[in-house]
């Protein structure tokens, strides 16, 4: 690449065993370097290297005991690593080696054209690498690398999205006893998309079964990484947004112990708003502030769903089929790979009448009351009705969702849903807004096969900690035979206070 590399100097020779051998050296290389030699000498690592590197070199003594003074000064460097598949800039940066010691100094690296990585700027320490010997071969010592790192990026296929990431940590130990991770993760902005399945009221992880190789697959290096690190967020900024939960914010402050391969998680994170949505129930389950919270133990296994354990309450005012409202409690509890989901009305339904208002828009008194010549089959017919209604608008929800919700929320930087859905009880518009963190607002029009018409408006203000004002208005217009047309209309205003209470056994 038309870079150029000076040597000059000279060798003293002497005969050995009848052959000429090199007694002294006295060398000087100056001059630029490919980066595209990063290829040969490391094939397995790095790809499509860009750039030139400016050396200056003195050689000194023997080859059995070389004495090196070098420094590399990085300029304007481009490759992408391997197995990371990253695109790796070196902005600036210098090395400087020895025969005992590699010292980086004012190194900046920026990672995909966003994060940058730096080792050893400003009044940062330089990374150090002990050198034990040239020859024969080389042999490195202990390794001391201090790592700055503003707004990088971290993936984890189908579980979970970082788009910013503050890092200050410190690589150390050494090739033969392995290395070490500690310091401290902040997530700025990040994610967890991971679906969950949920079947007989139990959650559960979905499973799948072609997830990409995770890059330190094969590298005992990395795999046997040891990680001290505390992890944490700033504020509620991490978010889960999955199949379950449109929109479910978090705190997190973790320790992460263990390996690479096999890591350890201990701490909690805090859920402190949002909401979710069970497939096949009705209406979206609100966070109750400050009661959730999530724990994971460092003595359980991850990999098999042990930790973490879940510890979530929300609410849900479901509108049954007569007009009248019912706040539903859901309550799970368990680790992740089995969570269960208990069901609770403040009226004093039980788990399976309860279990029938989400499902079907009804309670056991009504579908009791439902008048047909054969009131058991009538009922029936009925309740199975409501339940494939619900269930069918879900499933058509998730295949249009993609492209007409997530094109509303990007156009409206994620502030309102648009959930058009049809079912085999009718059609179903919902328009929801989150002007902002304290207020919500949503608007749904159903329009049923069976002669009815019901138009809702719901919004709800968080004043302050425990306290949120919230107003619910519905028009029900139902045709129960042939000219005959009733009009059922209701508004509530409620102010509710939820401030939770714990009883601690000893």
């Amino acid at each position: 690449d038309d870079a150029t590399l000076t040597l000059s100097g000279r060798a003293g020779l002497h005969e050995l065993a009848g052959a000429l051998a090199v007694s002294s050296l006295d060398l000087e290389a100056r001059g630029d370097v490919s980066a595209r030699l990063l290829e040969q000498v490391l094939p397995d690592t790095v790809s499509e290297a860009a750039g030139r590197a400016r050396v200056e070199a003195h050689v000194r003594g023997t080859l059995a005991d070389p004495q090196i003074s070098a420094r590399v000064n990085l300029g304007e460097i481009k490759l992408r690593m391997r197995g990371l598949g990253r695109q790796i800039a070196i902005e600036s940066g210098s090395l400087e080696l020895s025969s005992h010691e590699l010292l980086l100094k004012d190194v900046r690296v920026r990672i995909d054209d966003q994060g940058v990585l730096t080792i050893g700027v400003g009044a940062a320490a330089p990374g150090r690498v002990a050198i034990k010997a040239l020859t024969p071969e080389l042999k490195l010592g202990s390794i001391r690398l201090p790592l700055r790192g503003e707004r990088l990026t971290y993936r984890v296929p189908d579980t979970m999205e970082i788009d910013d990431l503050r890092l200050s940590l410190e690589l150390a130990g050494d090739l033969e006893a392995g290395l070490a991770l500690a310091g401290e993760v902040v997530v700025v902005s990040g994610r967890y998309v991971q679906d969950f399945a949920v079947r007989d009221l139990v959650i559960a992880p979905r499973t799948n079964e072609g997830r990409v190789r995770p890059f330190y697959a094969g590298q005992p290096l990395l795999e046997g990484l040891g990680l001290d690190l505390r992890v944490r967020t700033v504020g509620d900024s991490f978010v889960v947004q999955n199949n379950l939960a449109p929109e479910m914010h978090m705190v997190l402050d973790l320790h992460v112990g263990g390996t690479l391969s096999n890591p350890r998680i201990a701490g909690d994170v805090r859920p402190t708003d949002g909401r979710f949505h069970i497939i096949g129930l009705r209406g979206d389950f609100e966070l109750v502030p400050n009661v959730n919270h999530i724990t994971f133990v460092s003595t359980k296994s991850l990999s098999t769903g042990d930790t973490p354990e879940l510890n979530l309450e929300a609410q849900n005012l479901v509108t049954d089929s007569s007009g009248k409202d019912h706040n539903v409690r859901v309550r799970i509890r368990g680790p992740i790979g089995q969570a269960a989901i208990d069901l609770t009305s403040d009226d004093g339904l039980d788990r399976n009448q309860t279990m029938v208002l989400l499902l079907s828009g009804r309670t056991t008194q009504d579908v009791g009351e439902l008048g047909t010549h054969n009131p058991t089959l009538g009922a029936n017919v009925r309740l199975g009705t409501d339940m494939v209604g619900q269930s069918t608008r879900d499933i058509v929800s998730s295949l249009v969702e993609p492209y007409i919700d997530d094109t509303m929320q990007i156009l409206t930087g994620r502030r309102i849903n648009l959930r058009p859905t049809v079912g085999a009880d009718g059609f179903e518009l919902k328009l929801g807004a989150r002007v902002s963190r304290q207020l919500d607002a949503q608007l749904s029009y159903l329009r049923g096969f069976q002669n009815q018409e019901r138009y809702r408006a719901e919004g709800s203000v968080w004043l302050m900690d425990y306290l949120t004002l919230r107003g619910v208005g519905e028009r029900l217009t139902i045709s129960p035979q042939q000219g005959i047309v009733e009009d059922l209309s209701t508004a509530r205003l409620e102010l509710t206070l939820d401030f939770p209470l714990r009883f601690l056994r000893p």
